[in-house]
């Protein structure tokens, strides 16, 4: 369980957890094997097993990320380093202990041990102060949000119940990890409990004794704090347990335990943290995680992006329906993350690929830009998305080129200048959001590169848009790419709609015969016309067919139909031709090909 982003940030660049998210399990040098040591110590060790290392300041992140670095790297540390590490991920010994429901509670009583745990009160200068004599209530609230969050996780949700203690219950100890920033921390014990892939392990957890340090994230001190922790912790108790460990997917456990605070506890919104950062520059808050590094692969890891991607959560639970996520889960009892995500959509119409087209488009609608109805319920409180520079795009043409990772996004604002609006600040704007959707490469931390093109007319490997202009997509692999492309200028977010999708004509070639018409697919209009005027002409332009036709379903979709005959009456020759659709006064074009028998 993180703790405030102020911390967190700190963490960004470290080497050796940066290489174990990405799942590059290459061998650490002694040096970042020293540092993941000193991470361990800072969230585990009680400062007398910290002999020979130094505590580490910077540690601020869920102690889940340092425990899955030490697994993956277990056998590159020297025997000692191991015999350390086991004595400060054991449990620690703790004076008392209480059963509440499914829970054994684990805490010290005597003050001089330390960590005796405390109910608080937020004074008049806003610092949280503790109160004497309620470490029992502080415990038998510990014992009410875990026995909640068991009962609401499983018996309401449907996730697997994790493996208890040889005794019968889960235990929980509660101890002072203020010094480390941390809300909690959920730890297992070896060996694995099935001889399978992916291992699965018997858990147990720390949690605060207060909350009341100054490193939580303020709305959260005190028993909101205990309450997203135990909804994230035992989560993350279920994934170890029942659905076992993908050292590749470390980010799919945060996403899913962040996101789960919500589900149990969404007027808390800790989250919210993970979405803005403070810039000590500009002396205000700027968009922090995904709405600030799109580019970066959906299964990165950089403590950070992967607690403010719980938003993939919410997107998916108003989208299709909160089972998604346990049904991930469930086929990540045999798969890795992405093709379980995959899967788990398949059973709602969906796709990874398509569900991740439309999360870029959720995640332009924030802030002033906000749709609670259509989007997120909580988007108004979340920063605008980072956006690359404005593209200045004059008549006729105008090129740009970006690099981003597998399975992510650029938002790319484009001014619309003509002779009247010299200036992006007066002109109107589209934004681009260009995606790399090949989750085979994703993760990798690789950059691929495109260039975009936009221009006032196209050949046919241009998408001709609704606002009139023509947008063109080169990459080395076109079919794992995607642009979706905005209006912006009117104070709302609204997709423009291409003039047409391909394909466009059905069949193509058309091959006149019997009584098989050629379908022209058309965006339906708003204002339900009942005719279009069909135009056809050769490739040099010679007009061979116009008439008024009538708009209905067509085995395109909605459109117009026509036989292939020209004015006169007569099967058309041969060759590529030219259409016009107009519908309204907006005009459709392309080219169709015909083959005659």
């Amino acid at each position: 369980m993180s703790p405030r982003l102020a911390v967190i940030l700190i963490f960004l660049a470290i080497p050796s957890v940066i290489s174990f998210a990405r799942g590059e399990h290459s061998p650490l040098s002694g040096t970042e094997l020293a540092h993941l040591i000193r991470q361990a110590d800072a969230i585990y060790g009680r400062g007398a097993l910290a002999s020979g290392y130094e505590l580490s300041d910077e540690v601020g992140k869920c102690g889940l990320g340092i425990r899955f670095g030490i697994e993956a790297h277990w056998t590159e540390f020297t025997p000692s380093q191991r015999l350390h590490l086991q004595q400060i991920l054991d449990p620690p010994p703790l004076e008392a202990n209480k059963i509440i429901g499914k829970f054994r509670i684990y805490y010290d009583t005597s003050t001089s041990a330390g960590d005796v745990p405390a109910l608080i009160y937020i004074d008049s200068t806003n610092t949280a102060q503790r109160i004497p004599g309620t470490a029992e209530a502080y415990v038998d609230s510990v014992g009410r949000y875990f026995n909640y969050a068991w009962a609401y996780e499983i018996d309401t949700l449907g996730y697997l119940a994790p493996p208890l203690d040889t005794d019968g219950y889960f235990h929980i100890y509660v101890t002072e990890l203020g010094n480390s920033g941390e809300y909690g921390s959920t730890n297992w014990d070896s060996p694995a409990i099935n001889s399978g892939q992916p291992p699965r392990y018997r858990t147990f957890i720390y949690v605060d004794n207060d909350f009341a340090d100054p490193y939580i994230y303020m709305p959260s001190r005190g028993i909101p704090g205990l309450k997203v922790t135990a909804a994230h912790e035992f989560h993350h108790a279920i994934q170890i347990g029942s659905y076992g460990v993908w050292a590749n997917d470390f980010y799919f456990y945060e996403i899913t335990s962040t996101w789960m605070e919500g589900v149990l506890f969404n007027e808390v919104k800790d989250y919210v943290q993970y979405l803005w950062q403070y810039d000590p520059v500009s002396q205000r808050y700027v968009a922090a995680g995904q709405f600030a590094t799109p580019d970066v692969s959906f299964n990165g890891y950089t403590g950070l992006i992967e607690y403010s991607r719980c938003i993939w959560g919410k997107f998916v639970q108003k989208k299709y329906s909160r089972d998604v996520m346990r049904r991930t889960w469930e086929y990540m009892e045999s798969t890795a993350s992405l093709p379980s995500i995959d899967a788990a959509l398949n059973e709602y119409g969906s796709s990874l690929h398509q569900a991740f087209l439309e999360w870029g488009l959720w995640n332009l609608n924030t802030g002033p830009n906000s749709d609670s109805v259509k989007y997120y319920p909580d988007a108004h409180i979340y920063p605008l998305m980072t956006t690359r520079p404005d593209v200045a795009f004059t008549p006729p043409s105008r090129s740009f080129t970006d690099t981003i990772q597998a399975l992510s996004s650029a938002y790319h604002p484009i001014c619309l200048l003509d002779s009247l609006r010299q200036t992006c600040s007066t002109s109107p704007k589209m934004v681009a959001i260009i995606s790399n959707l090949n989750s085979s490469a994703a993760g990798n931390g690789l950059g691929y590169g495109f260039q975009y093109d936009i221009s006032t007319s196209g050949d046919n490997s241009y998408k001709p848009l609704g606002n009139g202009l023509f947008v063109r997509l080169t990459t080395p692999d076109p079919v794992n790419w995607a642009t979706q492309e905005i209006e912006t200028d009117s104070g709302s977010v609204v997709p423009i709609v291409p003039q047409y999708t391909e394909p466009l004509t059905c069949p193509n070639p058309f091959i006149p015969h019997g009584n098989k018409p050629l379908s022209f697919r058309i965006p339906t209009d708003p204002t339900n016309p009942a005719t279009a005027f069909l135009a056809i002409f050769t490739s040099s332009l010679d007009k061979v067919f116009s008439r008024e036709l009538s708009l209905h379903q067509t085995s395109c979709g909605n459109g117009v139909e026509w036989d292939g005959h020209n004015d006169r009456g007569e099967t058309i020759a041969t060759g590529v031709y030219i259409f016009v659709v107009d519908v309204n006064g907006k005009q459709y074009t392309g080219k169709f090909s015909v083959v005659s028998q």
